[in-house]
């Protein structure tokens, strides 16, 4: 098989689970394939597999490894784009959230979305380029003591786009690095301990 009857062959295959996305009448997952996001998403692409090998019961609910029921999750960058689109999905699986967001008005639509499916979501605010901020925002999630689950460090930023890409400001690349690399670590290694015990 060449290249092009493999290319063809994974866009039928795609195609195929949007529509069946579609008519599951699952409005979150539907947007997060429609969207192109697929390729370079990986939540979406686990998503993908979960559907492409059966592991999608008929009522559009996630099964076996991919149960997560009654856990608390944690998404940096929830109140729009692959944040937003995550939460929604998150939530209709039953799963508990904890938000992060900027500020906390922005993660308001977001927050009484989720809590209208039924489960419990909690919002926290963070300037992801301020570390304080990281850290307070850390500690204010473990007085929540809810034990988090799962950790989707969504949030990012790209270096602004300059015609004279020569004279781009060192602070660009010590904001985007603070928020794309020394942020995320700090999250993953305050939870992993615990999420690994």
């Amino acid at each position: 098989m060449d290249s092009q009857e493999r290319a063809k062959g994974t866009r039928g295959r795609k195609s195929a689970i949007r529509y069946d996305c579609e008519k599951r009448g699952d409005p979150a997952l539907y947007s997060l394939l429609s969207t192109g996001l697929i390729s370079r998403n990986s939540l979406a692409m686990h998503l993908f597999t979960a559907m492409e090998t059966g592991k999608w019961n008929k009522n559009g609910k996630v099964m076996d490894k991919y149960q997560v029921k009654d856990k608390w999750a944690f998404i940096t960058g929830a109140s729009r784009g692959i944040g937003y689109l995550t939460a929604r999905f998150m939530a209709q699986q039953g799963c508990n959230l904890v938000l992060h967001s900027r500020k906390l008005e922005h993660t308001e639509k977001i927050i009484q979305e989720v809590q209208n499916l039924g489960v419990k979501a909690h919002a926290v605010e963070a300037e992801l380029d301020n570390l304080a901020e990281v850290e307070r925002m850390l500690h204010e999630i473990d007085d929540l003591e809810l034990g988090i689950d799962i950790v989707l460090n969504n949030a990012g930023l790209q270096i602004a786009y300059r015609t004279d890409y020569l004279r781009t400001p060192k602070e660009d690349y010590e904001i985007s690095f603070r928020v794309n690399t020394i942020a995320p670590a700090m999250i993953c290694y305050h939870f992993l301990p615990d999420m690994i015990r």
